[in-house]
């Protein structure tokens, strides 16, 4: 494989796309239960274009930062914040990260303009219209959403709750109240995990006037403020059980979890969120995620 292609397929971290599978895993699993049948081309479709979305908003956002200083500006480097440095250390020009992010967008809109062909269903049209425009202006100018404002709202509903109820409608073909807690549970994970990887990018992000939650209320808040987010999802879960809902086999599964719940939230302190160059808070956000969707999908095909 030509090199320059192999560092641009590179260029959006695994680290940023992972958190875009679980709304759709999850939102599939409950429709398919709802339809009495999973459609595997759809569902495979569906992540392989949110994945491509979540990169080309990545990258674009890295080709933003640069434009700004913002990665210039960032000695704070880890795993999770801090930019794929690629443009900072030279392995991609400004240029190409922008061109590979644009096509990485466009790629995510055609499949789903796909996904619409084999569905025949304008409400998914609808929905991939918006997803892309988020993307969209989550990073460009003029409108650059992550730059204006703590954007904790914008992720959870854009980046968890939409696709989590686009996977559900593309499989049971409608929507119902019963993805409303699944979708809830996405959305409040997802947003502690942008909020705990905007942590390390504090000191850049006040500097370039970016307006990330840790930036304008500091470790302590946005510390505190992932417990909440982590905590009341699994408040969301305990009462999905107790009132035996559609979701409750998938609530009862994300239980199982807690105890990797808990290590994130011992994990994450003030102290420990305050040094430089800290990675398992986040490592552990991203596994605690990752086994959220796998246990609810693996709890609902149960139920």
């Amino acid at each position: 494989m030509n090199k320059r292609v192999l560092k641009i397929l590179c260029a959006p971290e695994p680290a940023f796309l992972l958190p875009g599978i679980p709304p759709v895993v999850i939102g599939t699993s409950l429709g398919a239960k709802a339809a009495g049948e999973l459609d595997l081309l759809t569902a495979c479709l569906a992540v392989l274009s949110i994945m491509c979305i979540n990169a080309g908003s990545n990258m674009l956002n890295d080709y933003f930062d640069h434009l700004s200083g913002n990665d210039w500006l960032n000695t704070n480097r880890t795993v999770f914040g801090g930019g794929s440095r690629y443009i900072q250390d030279g392995i991609l020009s400004p240029e190409q990260m922008r061109s590979a992010g644009l096509t990485a967008l466009i790629s995510g809109a055609l499949i789903g303009l796909v996904i619409v062909l084999i569905s025949a269903s304008p409400v998914i049209l609808l929905m991939g219209i918006v997803g892309v425009l988020a993307g969209v202006l989550w990073t460009l100018p003029p409108f650059s959403i992550c730059y204006r404002m703590p954007g904790e709202a914008y992720i959870f509903t854009v980046f968890g709750i939409l696709p989590t109820a686009g996977a559900y409608y593309l499989q049971a073909g409608k929507f119902s109240p019963e993805i409303t807690a699944p979708a809830v549970i996405t959305g409040l994970l997802i947003a502690a995990t942008a909020l705990l990887n905007s942590i390390p990018d504090i000191e850049a992000d006040r500097a370039a006037g970016k307006k990330t939650f840790p930036a304008v209320f500091g470790v302590k808040k946005a510390a505190a403020f992932y417990r909440c987010l982590i905590g009341l999802s699994y408040i969301i879960a305990i009462v999905s059980v107790s009132l035996e809902c559609s979701f409750a086999g998938g609530a009862m599964f994300y239980l199982f979890v807690s105890p990797l719940g808990a290590a994130c939230l011992i994990s994450a302190s003030e102290e420990r969120l305050s040094k430089k160059g800290v990675n398992l808070p986040n490592a552990l956000n991203i596994a605690h995620y990752v086994c959220m969707a796998a246990a609810s999908a693996a709890g609902i095909a149960a139920g």
